[in-house]
């Protein structure tokens, strides 16, 4: 088998017109492109003024974002996450001592088994229940976790 009569058997025909048309879309898609690249340039020159918008619709948008969170009442009670993450995280700041560094606590909470405990910790931190001291250490409110866990045991 030989020329044509191997190109039949060995699907070439399609094959090529796979091809063909590959190379076809790809030629049109850059065609559009370079027709439309005045429009791009044009962008490009006056970048900053763009920039200067998108940066003035992103601060409205963040500020609206803050004044939609201080509007919402937090709960005097602490939330079921660091509720659940009080007890076990007490007892580990108890081991390392107070002044703590972070990265210690998460360090001992992963070789402990605490599932979430990246997530745990931030609920913690969020609830400004562990306290950073400005030095790279932080401190835990124990008397509000404590009375939290006292609470829920009776």
């Amino acid at each position: 088998m030989f020329n044509l009569q191997a190109i039949s058997a060995n699907n070439g025909w399609n094959i090529s017109m796979a091809g063909v048309s590959i190379v076809f879309s790809g030629l049109t898609v850059l065609a559009i492109l370079i027709s439309q690249l005045h429009k791009l340039l044009v962008i490009w020159d006056q970048r900053d003024k763009h920039y200067q918008k998108i940066k003035e619709l992103l601060f409205k948008l963040i500020k609206f974002k803050r004044t939609k969170k201080a509007d919402i009442k937090v709960d005097s009670h602490l939330s079921h996450q660091v509720h659940e993450t009080a007890k076990p995280i007490t007892l580990l700041v108890g081991m390392l001592g107070e002044p703590f560094a972070l990265p210690k606590l998460l360090e001992l909470t992963t070789k402990c088994g605490l599932l979430h405990s990246h997530s745990k910790i931030n609920a913690l931190l969020k609830e400004k229940l562990i306290i950073p001291d400005g030095k790279g250490y932080y401190y835990l409110k124990k008397t509000i976790l404590e009375d939290n866990i006292n609470n829920s045991s009776k």
